[in-house]
């Protein structure tokens, strides 16, 4: 039948409006929300002052000079041999920002990069919002968007040399590309595929960058099984995840690991040599940090509650999170709510319940591999950062709220309210603003080659200061390499000492080289000339330069 000649015109369907914060936004949108959130961690890089933190001076910044100018080759493991090896690539953007921008400016840049974990986090919680009303899709992002960044270790790091802050940006696009991942009934499951493949291969490339990332790229496989409608999909899946995951890791650092095979017979040289049995390091014992590893299954459990409080059990200064426990207890509430409805009301299957499937298997996986390996907090940077999405996953599972209810709302603002004011973030070390990063004044020399020992942790960013044509050569008590026998770093110091084009000597610390440097120090036949030049100021802290002297070696 015709309409009516006088019917209003039919109204065009409306069109979903998929809110501001969302990943399907228009790229205009994104970019926007992108720009605001480098912004936003720029201005709170900036307004922490000059970043020191211990392993910055021990070796972030070495290794990268290390690589850009090959002083691995002139030097002898400045950083020690524990941490010269490690691979440069995740710090070459402070190293750079370092050489070409004052400190302020290192300060704005490093913030900003790490203030794309927050644009990631907006889009890990707008995945975890779908499905709801725009209105309260913008409050439950954003009150996901606090809860994730009221972790200790995420501000901790927010404008640091650290690792952990800038590895989590492949590792949260990568989880973002899986839970988007949907094989649809009938059509081709290729393009649902790539997305898990690509994912991996970021999560294997943030393995590569650091090793510890490790668990998050087995926990990426855990999640990449679940979501799939037949277990030819799960295969499938499964293939992809690890041929992505070896793409990347292979990609990013397959030169560096492979250099270290050629060169120590050990890829990830000196670690686990107890497998490797490199003969330039110890194989007797595996270098390991148990510090913080759980005793027993009870002390595993109850980590997350005495993360409540503030205290150090797994991590060298004082913290408190209480989101990880708040995570158990929606956790507990949701299964409790499951086994209630039972069968009476099945659960329906829909994107939003496979990413949230995906989040939470990755998260649990994630979370007992990075306990049985390490149980170091700053590691689980990456897992904090999810905590936001989690918990707003849990919320919905759990499902006392009524779909359009704003009681979901408000228990999200609530858990991001709590979350914010109890969290107590360490400080692993700022200064003021300055001129220059680091200041200090070695004394002068009127040759060629120097060679200057590092006689105390942490010193090696010395050696990017030191004049042209300078040798560093790591010396200090947990690593007496003269008693290791006959290696290639004792050859090389041996070479040195023999080439009569080089010296002076010198002696770098912190401090007097303690009794055990001076040992070593002997073993190669060297003594401290006295007295030693010990600066009363220096950025960030003073040095004293010891003159050092030929002595004939000990028996």
């Amino acid at each position: 039948m015709d309409a009516a000649p006088n019917a209003p015109p039919t109204a065009k369907p409306r069109r979903r409006r998929a809110g501001i914060l969302a990943i399907e936004s228009s790229p205009a949108v994104r970019a926007l929300v992108l720009a605001v959130a480098m912004i936003a961690g720029a201005l709170i890089s900036l307004s922490r002052g000059q970043d020191t933190n211990f392993d910055q001076l021990n070796y972030h910044y070495y290794v990268s000079y290390a690589f850009e100018t090959g002083a691995l080759d002139r030097d002898v493991a400045p950083a020690q041999v524990l941490h010269s090896y490690l691979s440069p690539y995740v710090y070459l953007p402070f190293y750079q920002f370092v050489r070409s921008l004052p400190p302020r400016g290192v300060g704005l840049a490093m913030g900003a990069l790490h203030g794309i974990n927050v644009w990631l986090v907006i889009v890990l919680s707008g995945i975890a919002a779908r499905g709801l009303p725009a209105r309260a899709r913008l409050q439950l992002v954003a009150a996901a968007t606090v809860i994730s960044f009221a972790g200790p270790m995420v501000i901790s790091e927010a404008g640091t040399s650290f690792a952990d802050i800038l590895i989590s940006i492949p590792t949260l696009g990568g989880l973002a590309l899986l839970l988007g991942a949907e094989a649809r009934p009938g059509g081709s499951a290729g393009a649902a595929l790539a997305r898990v493949a690509t994912g991996a291969a970021l999560l294997g490339a943030a393995t590569s960058l650091k090793l510890t990332a490790a668990p998050f790229a087995l926990a990426y496989g855990a999640a990449a099984l679940t979501g799939w409608r037949a277990w030819r999909h799960r295969a499938a899946a499964l293939a992809a995840a690890g041929a992505g995951g070896a793409a990347g890791f292979a990609l990013i650092g397959g030169v560096w690991y492979f250099d270290l095979w050629r060169s120590f017979g050990n890829p990830i040289f000196p670690y686990f040599n107890t497998v490797f049995r490199a003969p330039d390091y110890p194989s007797g014992s595996a270098v390991f940090d148990a510090r913080f590893l759980p005793t027993s299954l009870f002390e595993a459990a109850a980590y997350p509650f005495r993360w409540v409080r503030t205290q150090h059990t797994t991590a060298e200064l004082n913290f408190r999170d209480i989101r990880f426990a708040l995570m158990l207890a929606l956790g507990a509430l949701a299964l409790i709510a499951r086994l209630a409805r039972g069968t009476a009301r099945p659960v329906a299957v829909s994107p939003v319940r496979t990413a949230g499937t995906r989040l939470m298997v990755f998260l649990a996986v994630a979370f007992v591999l990075w306990m049985y390996e390490w149980s170091i907090q700053r590691y689980l940077v990456s897992l904090e950062l999810l905590t936001g999405p989690a918990m707003l996953i849990l919320l919905r599972w759990w499902g006392p709220f009524p779909r359009r209810s704003r009681m979901l709302e408000a228990a999200a603002i609530a858990l991001a309210v709590l979350c914010a004011i109890s969290v107590r973030p360490p400080d692993w070390g700022h200064l003021g603003w300055r001129d220059r990063w680091f200041a200090f004044n070695p004394p002068p020399v009127s040759t060629p080659h120097p060679v200057y020992f590092m006689a105390s942790e942490p010193t090696s960013f010395v050696v990017p200061e030191l004049p042209a044509g300078a040798i560093a050569v790591g010396v200090i008590a947990s690593e007496p390499v003269p008693d290791w026998g006959d290696t290639v770093f004792r050859r090389r110091v041996a070479s040195i000492l023999a080439d009569p084009a080089n010296g002076p000597y010198w002696s770098v610390s912190s401090g007097e080289p303690v009794p055990e440097v001076r040992r070593i120090l002997g073993l190669y036949g060297l003594r401290v000339a006295d007295p030693c030049i010990a600066e009363k100021r220096g950025r960030p802290f003073p040095l004293t330069w010891c003159r050092l002297e030929r002595a004939p070696p000990p028996g």
